[in-house]
């Protein structure tokens, strides 16, 4: 699909219906500042991954989340920071293994990145009731995956007043939608769901343990790191920033069920994980943790292969150091070159 986006950032505005029309910003930059095409908009998509991932490391050192008052308001000034900034670098690097990086280096070219950056920039950046409205209009103007992506987000972090106006652009927004496949539902959906004449669903029923394994290469290792401290949030009686953390991973999580690549969709929750990992950085010593298990996982988890899960071809592995580390056997995985 990279390909294809490419091929379509030199004409953005003329494409028929189907899957890529619906995501049309990040082709349509490229194709302003003169970088379509096969080859610049290759290096585009790479100059995005890189303000990804300074976007990514900017909101974990200077913005967390309050553990003590959890509100509307919720980014506060970090007050200590884990000393050593080698064990910083150790955790950032084995997070960047998470999907939603790394998927980006596996196959350039996917518009998803684009909407994770705006996404940073509201959370990072104090923003009034139009820019943030702005944001989110963008956003689904990269992706429509970003409406999950957004919703607990907007229930969460927005002002109440603000809550119907975002409703409102989910509604419109879902007219042009329609309305681009000829007010025909389920042509509609169709389009949306389907691979190779197969919904996702149908997928799924077939091979649930192909989906699990999605799951967790999403993240790897740096799930059990999250749940721990969730658990350890729990313990602390934070059970509000808890539900939280887990609304922002699990409401996008709901897009696998109608998808085939579930490693990539389960990557939409990145937000949550870089909530527990501001966490994390910035109360390090505050935190009842062994602080030795934590970095141990983060660096085996360096280690541990980062597959794609497509659930109609099984797990992928793509040119790379990891090519060199196969950990499940080749009759179970396709290999890219």
């Amino acid at each position: 699909m990279g390909i294809h986006y490419a091929i379509h950032s030199t004409e953005p505005f003329s494409q028929n219906a189907g899957w890529y029309y619906r995501r049309l910003l990040m082709m349509a930059i490229a194709h302003f500042l003169q970088m379509d095409g096969p080859i610049l908009y290759y290096l585009f998509s790479l100059f995005c991954t890189y303000i990804l991932i300074f976007m990514s490391l900017s909101f974990v050192e200077s913005k967390i989340f309050s553990l003590s008052n959890f509100d509307r308001s919720s980014f506060v000034r970090p007050k200590s920071f884990m000393v050593n900034s080698w064990l910083r670098f150790i955790c950032y690097l084995s997070l960047a293994t998470s999907s939603f990086i790394l998927f980006n280096f596996q196959t350039p070219g996917y518009t998803e990145q684009f909407f994770f950056i705006l996404l940073l920039i509201a959370a990072s950046i104090p923003m009034n009731r139009q820019e943030r409205l702005s944001i989110f209009a963008l956003s689904l103007a990269t992706h429509e995956v970003s409406i999950f992506v957004f919703i607990p987000i907007i229930w969460l972090c927005f002002p109440r007043r603000e809550i119907a106006n975002c409703l409102a652009v989910i509604g419109l927004y879902f007219v042009i939608w329609l309305g681009g496949n000829g007010f025909n539902l389920v042509k509609a959906v169709s389009l949306q769901s389907e691979v190779e004449g197969e919904s996702g669903l149908y997928y799924w029923l077939n091979n649930p343990v192909l989906g699990l394994g999605g799951w967790f290469l999403a993240y790897k290792l740096v799930l059990p790191i999250v749940l721990y401290l969730l658990w350890k949030l729990w313990q602390d009686g934070e059970r509000k920033l808890l539900m939280a953390i887990l609304a922002l991973i699990l409401v996008p999580a709901v897009t696998i069920i109608p998808s085939v690549d579930t490693s990539r969709m389960m990557g939409m929750g990145f937000f949550g994980g870089l909530v527990c990992f501001s966490i994390l950085i910035n109360e390090w010593y505050k935190l009842k943790i062994n602080h030795n298990i934590v970095l141990a996982i983060a660096g085996v988890n360096i280690f541990v292969p980062s597959y794609n899960v497509f659930l109609y071809i099984g797990f992928q592995c793509y040119s790379g150091l990891y090519y060199l580390l196969r950990i499940i056997p080749e009759r179970y995985t396709d290999f890219v070159r």
